[in-house]
């Protein structure tokens, strides 16, 4: 159906006209008994159930409806916005989703977070890089891997990764 629409807007904004089918509308017509039921009715010998019976509402069992009368109309289900805030909070309590890094900053200044990932950094960078090759060349290198402080940028980075994910 929504698809005609806009089929028909399209054709009508670019100046075409095009024949939309008009949706047909079908009369109520009466109900009957099937063929098949007939059928069954005889070789059972049992009457065919009237339309009425056929199409009737449900009855409930007995000793279902309440003494005063009527059922309650109580939803069985809690409506779909509070299910999906449910499992959406459910995510930030479990600790699943990313808690964003205001929060992660104020959690790395307390000692029991920011002690774990301190050990990890330094264990990760404490014997660092060894390097091979011409002695001449290996200490020039060692000499600007100092200057440049290399391995604290990585124990830093080995922090921040710990801290913030």
């Amino acid at each position: 159906m929504m698809i005609e629409r806009l089929r028909a807007a399209w054709n009508a904004l670019m100046g075409r006209t095009a024949l939309t089918p008009q949706p047909t509308v079908i009369e109520n017509e009466p109900r009957g008994i099937s063929a098949a039921a007939q059928w069954e009715a005889r070789r059972t010998g049992r009457p065919a159930p009237a339309p009425a019976e056929i199409f009737a509402i449900a009855k409930p069992m007995p000793g279902i409806i309440p003494a005063g009368g009527g059922l309650a109309m109580d939803a069985a289900l809690p409506a779909v916005q509070s299910m999906a805030t449910w499992a959406t909070q459910g995510i930030y309590h479990e600790g699943l989703a990313f808690l964003g890094f205001p929060y992660l900053a104020e959690l790395a200044q307390r000692s029991e977070y920011r002690h774990a990932t301190e050990i990890w950094a330094e264990h990760a960078t404490r014997k660092f890089v060894k390097l091979t090759g011409d002695d001449e060349k290996v200490a020039e290198l060692h000499k600007e891997l100092d200057r440049l402080a290399i391995a604290d940028a990585f124990e830093q980075l080995a922090n921040h990764d710990g801290n913030f994910g």
